[in-house]
């Protein structure tokens, strides 16, 4: 039956009427992400909600990690499934067994007919190099279970015509007991030594890439679990010190910035087995260590690095690290599976195993897993199982009870549009940070806790941690001082109110406690401040100019004025007595003024961001801390190998 045809002008209204359903729903779709999250979380909540850190010499903005004009730009991520159901072989404590019922459902020549293993092997104690890895002589056939007596293994499994049909790795944590007394001897010489009343263990957990948003945004469960089951103290005002990821993590394992070690790209042949980072204060003092990170060809100490000859720890997973890669065949899921197993749950079920093998000896853990949410400003949701399930077996098995733990990392996110944006630019700065304090040693030592709620909204930085984890090394029960101002300040003491960028070590350029003043792109001062900055650039490549262009000035994207607020430039000092403190306040004075700027060079089209410091007394320019590449330069950069210089250089080749 014909249907009737409605008249023209109700079928324009039926047809606007759907138009606007439909987008109604599309807005209901990108929108509902943002509408799913509240954030009436107690560890969300701040004194003053328009800042995170409200102090008279530093006010971090409160963000709201939804924010609308992020709406096309964030979305939360679903965690990896790996396409391989189940592995042939996997190992229960230290034994490696044979899954009969994958190995009866394979389709293979004569079936399954047995499994070796192949111990990998690098000395601990012998120095060789980064990059040393050799294979032992394969085991005996095995057709059931094995015990393991080494610690990283290679399986390989055979079927009836012994061809190779299966290889996987597996990590034990194998006790070395000719140390045991060793350890004892020194963790004693240490208790009497430093007065230690209470033996307190660390486990430092990093991941690459996530701001404190970017975490609230992707990281649900584990951020529900750290908050709500295990208490952890969310440093809200924890700005990065520098770039990337090996010069944020030194001010936090050595208490110096890379330039003070010494250390710069001309010792990137030299091996950091001579400098003394926290791992080998706690070894000194009778502590088990652990070292573990993912990715080995972009590992913290060895990109472009010539990383540790000898182990730096007890238990160190890179032999591991590197000869799963050398199966490229065996990775799917864009590098993110190797077999049926996540490679951040191989990671964390090795630091798990660590964690028990020393439950009840002194222990101190690094580890820092760099691929899963290193590419992407959303990729970190795909994290988000696997940490909730980690730290609740820590929790369930009890496995942390004298632990002290620091969940964090190391920057936000650095290139990509979200980078682009106002919102961005603090990300990058803000990384996330969590402690993790045992609850009896806050409830036997009060100023623990309410020094780190205050500290939870004070201006924090990676040098801090360094001086927390000497702290706990050296516990004994006394509150320390506060009145410390030096440059990094331990979490045990509060903070001081009149903090400044300045004073915690941080460069105009990565301080989040400026207020941004947009200017016109256009003004005198920005194009000077513009122009100085391509000149820097164009300074650091001059020596490569034979294979890198000569880059010029497309436009200037955007300009802003880094201001202090009224009280920082017309602060003098802090007055306190028992019961009052006051601040003491005089003339504003400037001067110096701090230009950011984003400019666009041709060819290659690069976006440079970087502080120009402007004299108004010399009338002077000149570019203060890091230049930024907030754009991916991609192969652009193939043909020069000064990791440095790759963000700023076009190779010649690359345009033909």
């Amino acid at each position: 039956m014909a249907l009737p045809v409605l008249p023209k002008k109700i079928r324009r209204t039926v047809i606007f009427l759907v138009a606007l359903l439909i987008a109604i729903y599309a807005l209901h779709e990108t929108s509902s992400y943002f509408s799913e999250s509240s954030f009436n979380n107690s560890s969300n909540k701040v004194t003053n909600p328009r800042f995170l850190v409200d102090t008279p010499l530093c006010k971090i903005p409160y963000i709201d990690p939804f924010d609308i004009t992020l709406k096309y730009l964030v979305r939360k991520t679903d965690k990896w499934i790996c396409p391989v159901e189940k592995g042939l072989t996997y190992q229960t404590g230290k034994e490696i067994s044979i899954n009969w019922t994958i190995a009866r459902s394979m389709n293979v020549i004569g079936g399954v007919k047995y499994c070796t293993f192949t111990p990998l092997y690098r000395p601990n104690y012998t120095p060789t190099h980064n990059n040393y890895l050799r294979f032992l002589a394969e085991s005996a056939p095995f057709h059931s279970s094995v015990t393991v007596n080494e610690e990283f293994v290679k399986t390989t499994c055979y079927d009836g015509n012994e061809k190779n049909i299966y290889n996987n790795f597996h990590a034990f944590i194998q006790r070395n007991a000719s140390m045991d007394s060793v350890y004892k001897e020194r963790f004693l010489k240490h208790v009497i030594r430093d007065k230690i009343t209470e033996k307190l263990n660390i486990m430092m957990i990093g991941m690459d890439s996530v701001s404190r948003l970017s975490f609230i945004r992707q990281m649900v469960e584990t951020k529900k679990f750290l908050d709500e089951t295990m208490g952890a103290f969310d440093m809200s005002g924890y700005n990065k010190v520098a770039d990337n990821t090996f010069i944020n993590i030194v001010p936090m394992t050595m208490g110096k910035f890379v330039s003070e070690m010494p250390w710069d790209e001309s010792k990137s042949a030299v091996p950091f087995d001579d400098f003394k980072f926290i791992w080998n204060n706690f070894s000194e003092s009778g502590y088990r260590t652990f070292y573990a990170e993912d990715a080995p060809e972009i590992s913290i100490f060895d990109f472009l690095k010539a990383g540790f000859k000898t182990p730096p720890s007890d238990h160190f997973n890179r032999p591991m690290s590197i000869a799963m890669e050398l199966k490229q065949d065996l990775w799917t899921n864009n590098h993110h599976c190797f077999q049926d197993r996540l490679e951040t749950d191989i990671v964390l079920q090795y630091l798990l195993d660590f964690v028990e093998t020393y439950q009840h000896e002194p222990h101190f853990a690094f580890t820092f897993i760099t691929r899963l949410s290193h590419d992407d400003v959303n990729s970190a949701g795909a994290a988000d199982e696997p940490y909730y399930k980690f730290f609740k077996i820590l929790h369930e098995r009890d496995l942390i009870r004298n632990t002290v733990i620091f969940f964090y990392s190391d920057h936000g996110m650095r290139f990509g549009k979200i980078r682009e944006t106002y919102i961005g630019k603090l990300e990058e700065r803000l990384p996330f940070m969590y402690v993790v304090v045992p609850k009896w040693l806050t409830e036997s030592y009060p100023f623990i806790k309410s020094n780190l709620q205050i500290n939870q909204h004070r201006l924090t930085t990676p040098f801090d941690v360094y001086e927390t984890l000497l702290d706990i090394l050296q516990f004994n029960g006394k509150k320390p001082n506060s009145e410390s101002e030096t440059r990094g300040i331990s979490w045990f003491r509060e903070v001081p109110i009149q903090r400044s960028c300045d004073g915690a070590g941080i460069l105009p350029h990565w301080c989040t406690c400026l207020h941004h003043e947009k200017l016109q792109t256009t003004d005198e001062v920005v194009l000077k401040a513009s122009v100085v900055l391509l000149s820097e650039i164009l300074k650091e490549i001059e020596p490569y100019f034979d294979i890198c262009e000569t880059l010029t000035l497309y436009k200037v994207i955007e300009a802003t004025r880094l201001v202090e607020s009224d009280e920082v430039l017309r602060f003098l000092a802090t007055k306190t007595s028992t019961t009052d403190q006051r601040h003491i306040f005089g003339s504003k004075t400037k001067t110096l003024e701090d230009i950011q700027v984003v400019i666009e060079t041709v060819p290659g089209n690069a976006l440079f961001e970087a502080t120009v410091r402007f004299s108004t007394m010399y009338n002077s320019f000149k570019v203060v801390g890091d230049v930024s590449r907030i754009n991916i330069y991609g192969h652009q950069s193939d043909c020069i190998e000064v990791f440095k210089l790759k963000k700023y250089c076009q190779c010649k080749d690359s345009i033909k």
